[in-house]
């Protein structure tokens, strides 16, 4: 499935894609049928396609790895790669997502250059502009803004563009799920426009980052802070914690990744698990560790093994914005339950979070 803004052809190809992951589904498929899952039921399907073995043939031809040292040693296989080589292959999304993964390659990855006071003042002001009590939604109101403007910063983008890149990175935050996953049409539309918009305004160079660390910075933020609340809950702990942010975020990268299933293609024929895998054939390697040095956290973790040259750009963000919203947890206190985005195999991104926030902290 692929093309252009201004390809004709696009709506036919997504459609059909849609019904032939459905089909997949329908006759047994296991990994299409977790593709498809939403959060309730994708751990018991995840299980199933790990006992069936190593490696899981798909019926569209593709094979899903689940053993963790074979999913570690694709990942740092130079056989396989992001985008399929020839353009004859279909590419499972669109053409704009190709692009992103294709400028990841060559991207030059900025420093995050702002001050850890400078996080923290951003996002209590994030926090407080309800006034209290009120009630927000932490990743709406909170963590995307701030991870979007530590973004924009790096990226050199001006400050009277914030608004824009933010609107645009948040309408591209469902690439990587679109990868595997054909999205609805409105939302496969909306996402075309976005990419080329975000093109335009970032430039080829800086492309990726705005897309896949954007993603990816809010997802491990959010995964984050979730187990923040869990564990520093009252003012006496969270400052206690506030030191400690950056194990936890290693520890989230392993066990509540913000990647859980990262698409590649072979460059050659090659032997899997014992399988004669074709040139150019799609690899979905599945799991919250890459299987390589377990010992070693970050290194091991899917995310940064999958996108190794925006990893550590990912991780400082997650880390600064992280560490700020653990000064503010004994005034947040989570209410309602958690949305997640649907059709999201991917990420399974938190997009709702709702908090109430109080004058007071909570003991």
């Amino acid at each position: 499935m692929t093309g252009d803004c201004e390809d004709t052809g696009f709506d036919e190809r997504l459609l059909t894609a849609r019904a032939l992951q459905r089909v997949d589904a329908f006759h047994g498929d296991l990994v299409q049928q977790w593709l498809l899952a939403e959060q309730d039921g994708d751990a018991e399907l995840a299980a199933k396609v790990r006992a069936a073995g190593a490696l899981y043939r798909c019926r569209d031809g593709s094979a899903a790895v689940t053993d963790a040292r074979l999913a570690g040693d694709v990942l740092h296989d130079r056989r396989f790669t992001n985008v399929p080589s020839s353009p004859d292959v279909p590419s499972y999304t669109l053409a704009g997502v190709d692009g992103v993964m294709r400028a990841e390659a060559t991207v030059e990855v900025p420093s995050l250059s702002v001050a850890q006071h400078d996080v923290d003042t951003a996002v209590e002001r994030a926090v407080r502009a309800r006034g209290t009590p009120a009630e927000l939604d932490l990743v709406a109101e909170v963590i995307w803004p701030t991870v979007a403007d530590l973004l924009r910063v790096a990226l050199d983008i001006e400050l009277d563009r914030r608004d824009i890149f933010r609107r645009l990175a948040e309408q591209a935050a469902i690439s990587l799920d679109a990868a595997v996953c054909p999205p609805r049409l409105p939302d496969a539309h909306r996402l075309k426009a976005s990419l080329h918009e975000l093109r335009n305004l970032c430039g080829v160079e800086k492309f990726a980052v705005a897309v896949i660390a954007s993603e990816l910075a809010v997802n491990l933020t959010t995964n984050t802070v979730l187990r923040l609340f869990e564990s520093a809950p009252s003012a006496s702990t969270a400052g206690a914690w506030r030191g400690e942010v950056t194990t936890l975020v290693e520890r989230v990268l392993l066990r509540d990744s913000p990647l859980r299933l990262h698409r590649m293609f072979t460059e050659e024929d090659v032997e899997l698990a014992g399988h004669r895998i074709e040139a150019n054939s799609r690899i979905l390697v599945m799991g919250a560790d890459a299987g390589r040095e377990p010992g070693n956290g970050y290194a091991t973790a899917l995310a940064v093994a999958a996108h190794p040259r925006l990893a550590s750009l990912v991780i400082a963000v997650a880390v600064a914005v992280s560490t700020a919203l653990c000064g503010q947890l004994p005034r947040l206190r989570p209410v309602g339950r958690l949305i997640r985005r649907l059709r999201a195999p991917v990420t399974r991104a938190v997009v709702r979070f709702p908090v109430t926030v109080t004058d007071f902290e909570v003991q």
